[in-house]
């Protein structure tokens, strides 16, 4: 079993600080960066005293501050492919879980139903797409967005052919 970082212990290999600023680099949030290197005890206190030190700097000086169009592009990209598992966490939550250590990025609204029930509204991943279309043509990246697309129609339709087989992609 994997063990997990604590905030309270930062010496961490090169290897975790790289990793640490990739994500801060594309995700714009040091939380969220040092949860997705396995930081799990107090992960915003651990991100902010990473992205501070001497060392981190050094890295993310080399590396280039994203635009207004990167950060925007990076955001509609993990609303359209993002993960939801950790919202159906919290749909079978029984009071245990901490919510601050879920990754609900993809959430647009939590509701309590009556009966007890949870309900959770996602962000439209089609209109995510979309609005990522759209940038792309208004920065003169057409011939990107064309690319990009045409992947994802070539993926979607390898994926039919797999269930159409019986085979899982």
């Amino acid at each position: 079993m994997k063990k997990a970082t604590t905030g309270n212990n930062l010496n961490l290999p090169k290897e975790k600080l790289e990793e640490f600023c990739i994500y801060y680099h594309t995700l714009c949030d040091p939380k969220e960066a040092a949860r997705k290197i396995g930081i799990t005890d107090n992960p915003e206190l651990a991100g902010l005293k990473l992205l501070y030190s001497k060392r981190v700097q050094k890295m993310l000086a080399r590396l280039t501050r994203p635009a207004a169009y990167e950060s925007v592009r990076s955001g509609l990209e993990r609303l359209a492919f993002g993960n939801i598992l950790d919202a159906v966490k919290l749909i079978r939550d029984e009071g245990e879980l901490d919510i601050s250590s879920l990754d609900l990025f993809n959430v647009s609204e939590v509701k309590k139903v009556k009966g007890g029930g949870v309900e959770i509204k996602f962000f439209n991943r089609l209109e995510a797409l979309e609005k990522l279309l759209q940038i792309e043509e208004s920065f003169g990246r057409s011939a990107t967005a064309e690319s990009f697309f045409n992947a994802l129609g070539a993926s979607a339709k390898a994926e039919t052919s797999f269930k159409e087989a019986g085979d899982e992609p």
